[in-house]
């Protein structure tokens, strides 16, 4: 995107924080009740659609199902299913940005074009901020390190568990998801099991910046805080950007990439690329779908020249992922 017009998208957003709150395969109740809209549907009519039953095999969905009375599901009942029943981990969102104003593909920051990407920031509760907060100083932030190289929210407090690089044409109503991440998890993780592995060995206090922390509370942290988001924080990350394209802007078309067309797109070296799951099994569980084509306006800026050309006949073909939030598939 262009920065006049990322800017102008950031303008008519809320001011602030919005939360989002988020249970273990939420995505699935939301985004069945977004392509249902008015309509309602049997269990035996969700079996016809090849991306969607998988939702049916969900824990909690069975869940669900018990609850209807008469075996219709509606977006009304999808929508008020599971606050007061399951355990809600509470979110904070934010907007931020990333990329270049260059006209040159820069793949350092690894967007599909050059411009401008929108950046969906998910940030931990303010539980978290506060147990946080007092095991460390304020000048200390263990799991930052590579902070200022990645579209954190910036401030006081460093809190964002992850989030989500989006490309928009909004004349068209289409969206790109570019790159999900985190880095606060994997890295407080390591310590972890560095701490952990210091115990077994006699230690008895951390290291670095956290040298002064008592082994107690930070185990308590762990367990606490970041233990429960390591197996969730993806759907959690990928449903709050969905989430906020359908219900902010209005976009319902929403592509993904795969592995092969990030890599291309990106001009990644695959020794270097991201995980394979992130681009695989993740958006295949949200019932997207692969597509031979990718949305226009990134198709469109393929470069034309001869030793592009080549390049792309040697890479072989690619596929996109795609779904369609207002229309059952």
């Amino acid at each position: 995107m262009e920065l006049k017009e990322l800017n102008l998208i950031r303008g008519y957003l809320p001011k602030g924080r919005t939360k989002y709150y988020y249970f273990k395969d939420r995505y699935a109740f939301q985004m069945l009740a977004w392509k249902l809209g008015k309509r309602s549907i049997k269990v035996h009519e969700l079996k016809k659609h090849a991306h969607l039953r998988r939702f049916l095999q969900l824990p909690r969905f069975k869940q669900f199902l018990m609850t209807l009375p008469d075996g219709v599901i509606t977006a009304e009942r999808l929508m008020e299913y599971g606050f007061e029943t399951h355990k809600l981990h509470r979110f904070r969102l934010t907007v931020g940005r990333w990329g270049d104003s260059g006209k040159r593909h820069d793949s350092w920051y690894q967007t599909s074009r050059p411009g401008w990407n929108l950046v969906l920031q998910l940030n931990f509760s303010a539980e978290h901020d506060r147990c946080y907060g007092s095991l460390c100083e304020d000048s200390a932030n263990p799991f930052l390190l590579g902070a200022m190289c990645h579209p954190v929210l910036m401030g006081p407090r460093y809190t964002t568990m992850a989030w989500t690089r989006i490309d928009l044409d909004m004349l068209r109503g289409i969206a790109v998801i570019e790159e999900i991440q985190n880095d606060w998890l994997r890295d407080a993780l390591f310590e972890q099991q560095a701490l952990l592995k210091s115990l077994k060995g006699g230690k008895v206090s951390l290291s670095g910046s956290w040298s002064d922390v008592p082994v107690r509370k930070a185990l308590m942290y762990f367990k606490e805080h970041i233990q429960p988001m390591q197996s969730l924080w993806d759907e959690a990350m990928l449903s709050a950007a969905l989430w906020f394209l359908y219900e902010e802007l209005e976009v319902s078309m929403v592509y993904f990439h795969t592995w092969e067309s990030g890599l291309w797109f990106k001009q990644l070296n695959s020794r270097y690329g991201p995980p394979r799951s992130l681009y695989t099994k993740l958006p295949s569980r949200f019932g997207f779908h692969r597509v031979p084509e990718g949305p226009r306006f990134i198709e469109e800026q393929l470069p034309t020249d001869r030793r592009s050309r080549q390049r792309q006949r040697s890479r072989g073909s690619y596929h996109w992922w795609r779904t369609i939030l207002s229309r059952l598939e």
